[in-house]
């Protein structure tokens, strides 16, 4: 069973950092895009033409929208059909979309571009009018497609605008759920009392023994809680008493808490949030409480 839970651990950390390498990887691939598109734009990277180079330069729009289809299709891989619902996943399918937008714009540039040259360069190769007239049909298919993908990038968009916008009110309806669940596991209730207040507010019985001898004294599991204090573990670092002897009726690992005070005992103080390991109720049986009431009873964590 432990080598179970081990081996989950190692697989969960390892997904977590093959998903931060994917990450990485193609934010690196959008930047190189961006700066590139940028400089397309700007006019400082400028497309030196020949035949050759423009056979390439379509080969590299057409690499552009076939890799916009598989993208498309990663990030249909993503939506919330499969089942997954976190920010990772969110996160994901935007940083792909964030793609898709940098290679299309790419691939327009390029299109430009080369249209652009097209004509400066059947003045230049004029012996090769057959060659670029093909080339020529090929860029406008190429600016079909790139027109057709700009159509599904908008309606991808569009879909994927409403799915994560449901996914979104799935994570906050679960995430209401979990701080719903941690404040009541955070919860505990207390009361201190002597032996006889305590018996007669039904919070303790006595069990076990032998006619009478070697009785314990026990929670009563049918006590009414609304007679118990309730507070925040993770806010409460100690209770205060006032009395001179002390002692906890229900269940506590010893070395998680102490009495403390001279020559009455001023408080209990919970040194250890095991303390409530084994049940969310505390009773403190006291001798008699003395000196002046307080008004707050609990002290907070620091």
């Amino acid at each position: 069973m432990k080598r179970s839970y081990i081996l989950l651990i190692c697989l969960g950390f390892l997904s977590t950092c093959q998903y931060r390498a994917e990450k990485r990887a193609l934010q690196a691939k959008i930047d190189s895009l961006e700066i590139e598109n940028q400089q397309l734009s700007s006019g400082q990277l400028k497309m030196t033409m020949t035949v050759e180079e423009y056979r390439l330069a379509l080969g590299e729009i057409n690499k552009n929208l076939a890799s916009i289809d598989e993208t498309k299709a990663l990030v249909r891989s993503l939506s919330p059909e499969t089942g997954q619902q976190d920010a990772p996943v969110i996160e994901s399918i935007q940083q792909h979309m964030i793609n898709i937008g940098a290679l299309l714009e790419n691939s327009r540039l390029k299109i430009v571009a080369l249209d652009k040259h097209l004509e400066k360069l059947g003045k230049d190769s004029a012996d090769k009018n057959k060659e670029l007239l093909a080339l020529d049909t090929k860029l406008k298919e190429m600016a079909e497609r790139f027109l057709k993908k700009e159509m599904e990038m908008y309606d991808l968009e569009e879909e994927l605008r409403a799915q994560i916008s449901n996914m979104q009110i799935i994570m906050d309806e679960q995430l209401k759920k979990s701080h719903q669940l941690e404040a009541l596991l955070n919860r505990a209730f207390y009361i201190k009392g002597t032996s006889k207040e305590l018996r007669e507010l039904g919070i303790i019985k006595q069990e076990g023994g032998f006619i009478g001898l070697g009785r314990v004294k026990v929670l009563n599991a049918s006590a009414p809680s609304t007679l118990f204090e309730q507070v925040k573990k993770d806010q409460t670092l100690s209770i205060v008493l006032s009395c001179k002897k002390a002692k906890l009726i229900t269940s506590h690992p010893e070395d998680s808490y102490t009495f403390q005070g001279d020559s009455l005992i001023d408080r209990l103080y919970i040194r250890d949030p095991s303390f409530w390991r084994n049940t969310n109720y505390l009773v403190i049986e006291v001798d008699k409480e003395v000196g002046p009431e307080k008004d707050d009873d609990v002290y907070p964590a620091l």
